[in-house]
């Protein structure tokens, strides 16, 4: 199985706090995991709470919202899915493979042949 992942939305929620302006306090992270073999999907959602509590200084000084790029927050995700843990120990690739797994294991519907209706004829053809 070839499992590969892409995030699909991000929501950050943000206030004045401490006397800091759009301080962020959580971050959604909205993830596809597709198995590139059958082109299936599922989604996980990654929930990150930040401590709105830290000392910010020279050596860690905070970031204004407006100034957050691109690369950090990207560089941010890929460290919360390396970080996350289903159930305190499988990491999202792996549970993205176990979920595949279930999903194929799963019975599917299928119809008897008599069940099948025949293909109609229209008009102006002969079956």
């Amino acid at each position: 199985m070839n499992i590969s992942h892409q995030v699909k939305a991000i929501t950050s929620r943000v206030k004045d706090h401490r006397g800091y302006t759009d301080m962020i306090f959580d971050l959604a992270v909205f993830i596809d995991y597709t198995d590139d073999e059958t082109n299936s999907n599922v989604g996980y959602q990654l929930f990150k709470q930040f401590d709105t509590e830290t000392e910010y200084n020279l050596e860690n000084p905070f970031i204004l919202f407006d100034e957050v790029t691109e690369e950090q927050i990207n560089s941010l995700i890929e460290t919360l899915i390396e970080e996350e843990r289903v159930g305190g120990q499988l990491n999202l690739q792996e549970w993205a493979e176990r979920r595949f797994a279930e999903i194929y294991a799963e019975p599917v519907s299928k119809l008897f042949i008599f069940q099948i209706p025949s293909p109609s004829v229209g008009i102006g053809t002969s079956s």
